[in-house]
């Protein structure tokens, strides 16, 4: 279930991408691991749980979040690192995933490198 494609996305973070909540539960439930980040075009290492935020998927972002995704993982893309999915949902204003987030207890806190660089 954890196998990854040439372009490095896994079945998980495909769907959690394109917003199936089914397909995203289904793949859950066969014990997909909802922890393993997947290397997209040599860019950035990114969780289904930060894909999901960056494209509104808030039904996919609670049962990932339910399964045991981790919040406040972070990823780098850009060059900027400490991107967490917050950032990601923030950054495309995506307000009930925001709010999902939030109540999951994320650390509203994180700094991308570039932010606390520039706060110094």
């Amino acid at each position: 279930m954890d196998i990854t494609s040439r372009d490095g996305s896994t079945p998980l973070t495909l769907a959690a991408q394109k917003g199936q909540k089914v397909i995203v539960r289904q793949l859950i439930e066969a014990f997909c691991n909802v922890q393993k980040s997947a290397t997209l075009n040599d860019c950035c290492d990114v969780s289904a749980l930060h894909l999901a935020a960056q494209y509104g998927h808030r039904e996919v972002v609670e049962a990932l979040i339910a399964a045991g995704a981790l919040v406040g993982a972070t990823m780098s893309v850009r060059g900027v690192t400490g991107v967490t999915p917050l950032h990601l949902a923030v950054e495309a204003n995506h307000m009930e995933v925001m709010e999902v987030l939030l109540a999951s207890g994320v650390d509203v806190n994180i700094c991308t490198r570039l932010a606390a660089e520039s706060d110094v």
